[in-house]
């Protein structure tokens, strides 16, 4: 028993010598921070679909302040193709430059966007191809489940929830001998009616759409092959209305047709009962190499979970340079994508999907009183 208690006394003092001396060891390290330093962002896309197309520019914050949207206002904006044909954007709102109207790119033509800021400094993208557009080759679902987390409104608490419902899937393809490298934009449409407050017989017609591209926890497909893509998830759809919640659909809806109570009362609002049909909009964007690589560093960076062994967070080099001073940092990424044209699907069940070949999703949502839409689905 002495031989034990002296062997445990041994490890005890070696283990205090060895935890102070790595503390002695220890050096601070101060970073050298440019606090005053505002950089540039680039965000712009281009399609093979006729426009406007959209560059956006801004400042970065000053490190420390409160986030604030800084626009950068009276830019010289140009997208020049591999033949110096030029096209110049116009600048309709603080920030934003948009092509003309039946601006369109061509399939494998490369395109350079470059910038000059009011302050007479010259940036520049690398050149980005406009490859042809992915095949989606089929689109089914099948029957699982998903974990979804929320805040109790009453506790605090943070519950889990597991939801059933269909996941959705589509196998791709690329016309070209090369990997289908994309990633995609998912919307959903849900329909509800009610019968506004002293109005038995009108009945308003109401549509919710929101983008639920984020459910999947990424858009970027990472299933490559050549030259097929298959089983790439790109949705998850409750199989309850009451469970449309957790992907981001109200619940309650403020009737406008009545005169609201000052004092915010339950009764102006009106429960969302939710129709069966499903109104899916897919749109698929062909990346090459740089834009790929681009996104896929963005979603290894957003995936992380704050863990211990998780990568130190990068900053994510985009495709945009400073011509006057190679060294300056400049954020965002210029992108040239085809874009197959947005496929939209009813869906009812894990089996019964339908192909709507002509059906346009509204842009917004909205009512309409008295008489269905036109388009309107049972």
């Amino acid at each position: 028993m002495k031989r034990f208690f002296s062997n445990q006394l041994i490890i005890l003092a070696i283990t205090i010598v060895a935890v102070y001396s790595f503390q002695g060891c220890k050096e601070i390290y101060e970073p050298e921070l440019n606090h005053d330093m505002q950089y540039l962002v680039v965000d712009g896309m281009i399609t093979n679909l006729e426009g406007p197309h959209e560059v956006k520019l801004s400042k970065t914050n000053v490190f420390g302040q409160d986030y604030e949207h800084i626009p950068v206002k009276n830019a010289s904006v140009r997208i020049v193709d591999s033949g110096n044909n030029e096209v110049l954007l116009e600048e309709k709102k603080h920030g934003s430059y948009f092509t003309p109207d039946n601006f369109a790119g061509e399939i494998n033509e490369t395109y350079t966007l470059y910038i000059t800021t009011e302050d007479g400094k010259n940036y520049k993208s690398a050149p980005q191809e406009l490859l042809a557009p992915v095949s989606i080759d089929s689109f089914y679902g099948e029957l699982s489940s998903e974990t979804f987390f929320y805040q109790s409104q009453n506790q605090g608490t943070i519950n889990s929830k597991e939801v059933e419902g269909v996941n959705l899937f589509i196998d791709a393809s690329s016309d070209e001998e090369r990997i289908p490298k994309f990633r995609y934009n998912t919307k959903l449409m849900l329909q509800y009616r009610f019968k506004p407050e002293g109005a038995e017989d009108v009945t308003k017609y109401c549509w919710e759409i929101r983008d639920i591209t984020y459910i999947i926890g990424s858009d970027l497909i990472e299933n490559l092959s050549i030259p097929e893509s298959e089983r790439n998830r790109v949705s998850f759809l409750p199989n309850r209305n009451t469970d449309m919640r957790y992907i981001g659909f109200p619940v309650f809806k403020t009737d406008t047709t009545i005169v609201p109570s000052p004092f915010g009362d339950e009764n102006d609002q009106i429960p969302i009962i939710y129709m069966q049909p499903r109104i899916f909009s897919l749109n698929i964007y062909a990346l090459n190499d740089d834009a790929y690589s681009f996104y896929y560093e963005r979603y290894k960076q957003t995936s992380d979970e704050g863990r211990f062994f998780d990568p130190i967070s990068p900053q994510i080099t985009g495709n945009m340079h400073c011509e006057d001073d190679q060294e300056e940092i400049v954020l965002g990424f210029f992108e040239a994508s085809a874009v197959a044209l947005e496929k939209t699907y009813l869906v009812r069940t894990s089996n019964i999907i339908e192909h709507l070949e002509f059906f346009e999703m509204p842009e917004c949502s909205d009512c309409s009183w008295d008489e269905e839409p036109y388009w309107w689905f049972y």
